[in-house]
């Protein structure tokens, strides 16, 4: 099942790259990035996700169009052997994702921003069913602000998103203000991600980053809690908080790799019935995160 996804994504990939733009299309940019993650312990558990992404931009005189497809596992191993025996079904879980974004550039620097993002979330245990899809998606109001030379000033946003980065499915409101005090520097202030950068020169950026994290994916296995109450269709929910460093080095006009190490101060891993009430916890001890990325652009 993995050799297939991983060979409809690259399919997927190869067909974004070969699309074409309209005459009036005054820029197109496509990049792919991978990224692989260690979680050391959530509980008893330990924790890894590996994802790759390939996103195609298309800019026009006054639109941008935004097409993504990304694939992602999440594997996790059971340190307890009774937990390893019950939910070994939960090993492995895969994330197909599909996204549409369009943005609308008004007059006096303002834009909106509208996105559609089905997913499938899924330990592909059993055949797909209507548990494992998910849709998502954003709408978003921007405004930015330059200097006397055109230099970038000031960037606001706001507005509404529905995802799994809080663990289950919600909506939430999205609100930032970033700020350039000068070409090194800038900083953002919003909910649910901040962060502070520093351009140490043009191909290097160190950053420190606080925000959520999580994801929900549906079992459709049946699994069996102390022997009694059995559960079909579960859910496993992942959420965390992440405080953390980030170092960014681009090699050339291609190819940027990324670092970053993240302490986690109470992530919680937890299965669900199909009402999203919980029925196991893996308990919640602190953890740190390790990640890598590699982006490459492909024109």
């Amino acid at each position: 099942m993995k050799m297939i996804f991983n060979s409809l994504m690259f399919f997927g990939s190869f067909l974004i790259a070969k699309a074409q733009g309209s005459i009036n299309t005054v820029n197109n940019e496509a990049i792919i990035k991978g990224d692989y993650a260690v979680f050391t312990d959530v509980g008893d558990v330990e924790m890894t996700n590996k994802s790759i992404q390939m996103n195609l931009y298309k800019t026009y005189t006054s639109d941008h169009l935004q097409f993504a497809i990304s694939y992602a596992n999440q594997s996790r191993r059971f340190k307890d052997i009774h937990e390893s025996s019950v939910f070994n079904s939960l090993e492995n879980s895969y994330s197909i994702g599909f996204k549409t974004a369009y943005t609308k550039t008004h007059k006096d620097n303002w834009s909106t921003s509208l996105s559609i993002e089905p997913q499938i979330n899924s330990t592909f245990k059993t055949s797909l069913n209507s548990n494992d899809f998910m849709l998502g998606g954003s709408l978003t109001i921007s405004k930015h602000w330059n200097t006397i030379n055109l230099d970038r000033k000031a960037e606001m946003a706001f507005g509404l998103r529905y995802d799994t980065l809080f663990g289950k499915p919600i909506l939430y409101p999205v609100l930032s203000y970033t700020h350039f005090i000068n070409t090194d520097w800038n900083y953002t202030v919003g909910f649910p991600f901040s962060s502070v950068n520093y351009s140490i020169n043009e191909n290097q950026i160190i950053s420190a980053l606080i925000g959520p994290e999580g994801y929900y994916t549906n079992n459709s296995d049946v699994i069996s809690i102390n022997g009694a109450d059995s559960f079909s269709n579960s859910k496993l929910e992942f959420r965390s908080l992440f405080m953390g460093m980030d170092y960014q080095l681009k090699f050339d006009g291609n190819w940027t790799t990324n670092f970053g190490i993240s302490y986690v101060p109470n992530p919680e891993l937890r299965v669900l019935d199909t009402n999203d009430n919980e029925i196991y916890s893996f308990g919640s001890e602190e953890s740190f995160r390790i990640n890598f990325g590699v982006k490459y652009k492909l024109n």
